[in-house]
């Protein structure tokens, strides 16, 4: 083998190796949980005993989330009664 190719060779096992370690390192990267402005991972319920807020993100009026209520111990989303009742005022 002229001394040429042995160069060639050298490279080329020296590149196969670097991107072996390259896909390791990068495969024992962990991924991050995204955090708040307020260091409250998104996701958690910021609540009170039985009534809650679900933080999902962030706009540009504020921060976004779901109504959560607590029912048997497992927390449940809150949804909106689409039946309309008339007002009524008692007046004593």
């Amino acid at each position: 083998m002229r001394r040429g190719s042995l160069k060639k060779i050298g490279l080329i096992v020296i590149w196969v190796a670097s991107l072996i370690l390259v896909a390791q390192w990068g495969h024992t990267q962990t991924a991050q949980t995204p955090k708040t402005a307020f260091d409250v991972p998104l996701g958690t319920i910021i609540s009170g005993n039985d009534i809650g807020f679900r933080l999902d993100g962030f706009s540009n009026a504020g921060v976004t989330g779901v109504w959560m209520v607590k029912l048997n111990g497992a927390w449940m989303p809150a949804t909106a009664s689409t039946t309309a009742r008339p007002l009524t005022l008692t007046i004593k």
